[in-house]
């Protein structure tokens, strides 16, 4: 049981992270570019997350 709680905990930590790097770029506090970098994607790859996440950048590049 103890391994399935771990497990899950990583899994909401990485999705979380996720979250608030796209929330710091819909508002201007992180630029695309970084928050891709940040995340390991592809400036691409983090625009489809931010589109499948129902975000927008605020200064697309």
């Amino acid at each position: 049981m103890c391994k399935l709680v771990e497990d899950f905990a990583k899994e909401y930590a990485k999705e979380y992270v996720k979250e608030m790097i796209c929330d710091l770029v819909r508002k201007g506090a992180l630029s695309a570019e970084n928050g891709a970098e940040q995340l390991e994607l592809s400036l691409e790859d983090f625009r489809n997350l931010l589109n499948e996440t129902k975000q927008e950048l605020v200064n697309p590049a």
